[in-house]
């Protein structure tokens, strides 16, 4: 599925989540990553990526869990406006 809102509500910072049972068909486009760092997601290891792709930068997070694979893109948004957006997700 995929949803995408502003965070928060009404804010300036995009965030596009796509998610899959049990994976994404396919890895996507190339990434060149700048940066990564470890972060839990909704009590599961992820990763925060800044790099590039074909289409420019990219701000992104990615998790894998028990039957499900999550990309979260993240626009006009800074370090912290990212942080508390992970701390806040939580599985249903």
């Amino acid at each position: 599925g995929t949803a995408r809102f502003s965070s928060p509500p009404g804010g300036a910072c995009m965030v596009q989540m796509e998610w899959w049972r049990p994976r994404a068909p396919d890895p996507g486009e190339p990434m060149e990553v700048g940066s990564r760092r470890t972060v839990t997601i909704a009590g599961h290891e992820g990763s925060v990526v800044h790099g590039s792709t074909s289409g420019g930068a990219v701000h992104a997070a990615f998790v894998t869990a028990d039957g499900y694979q999550a990309r979260l893109e993240f626009e006009s948004c800074g370090p912290g406006e990212v942080d508390s957006f992970l701390s806040g997700l939580r599985e249903p």
